[in-house]
């Protein structure tokens, strides 16, 4: 591969990398604004598991590789069930709605993160929809709950999710036209 080849690669990863870091400074930043300890332990008991989960997977550990789809299937009825125990009011306190919508924006960033270098045509419709989600998620969230976030924090969140899916989109366009990249 040509020295450019290797240049539009890392700048891949560079997209890669920032998508990761803007989903862990988000989860610490919730983690900050969130009033009481019942939210603080929910957003960790919704987004922790997918952020071990996701990380196991990409280091590729062999027990994780081979049953993703039974840890994916788990994880998504463990998510929904504390989803549902916290929209009902099971675990009371008062910014359920708010630690909901963060979780799954988090989750969404994760999942954007984890399938944003794949070569293969479904698993990059997953990356560019569940990264539309989580722009989504980002506005809707500032939107409904403006004095509980920064505005500058959540540009700045914003435009580093535009800057990482750009880098990863346009590489990608530009390797694919001059033929060193092909999707499977």
């Amino acid at each position: 591969m040509s020295i450019r080849g290797k240049t539009y690669f890392s700048l891949r990863l560079i997209g890669m990398l920032i998508l990761f870091l803007i989903s862990l400074v988000q989860f610490i930043a919730d983690l900050l604004w969130i009033n009481g300890i019942l939210g603080k332990i929910s957003l960790i008991l919704l987004c922790l598991p997918w952020f071990i989960v996701y990380i196991v997977i990409k280091v590729e550990l062999s027990p994780f590789s081979t049953h993703k789809l039974h840890i994916f299937s788990i994880l998504i009825l463990y998510w929904l069930m504390l989803n549902l125990l916290i929209s009902i009011k099971l675990i009371p306190f008062p910014q359920g709605n708010y630690v909901i919508l963060r979780g799954t924006n988090i989750i969404f960033i994760l999942t954007s993160w984890n399938f944003s270098l794949s070569i293969y045509k479904t698993k990059k419709l997953i990356f560019v929809c569940s990264s539309a989600i989580s722009i989504v998620f980002g506005i809707i969230t500032q939107i409904y709950y403006p004095p509980l976030y920064s505005w500058v924090f959540t540009m700045f969140n914003l435009m580093g999710l535009f800057i990482g899916i750009f880098l990863i989109l346009l590489t990608e366009y530009l390797l694919r036209k001059k033929g060193l990249l092909t999707y499977i």
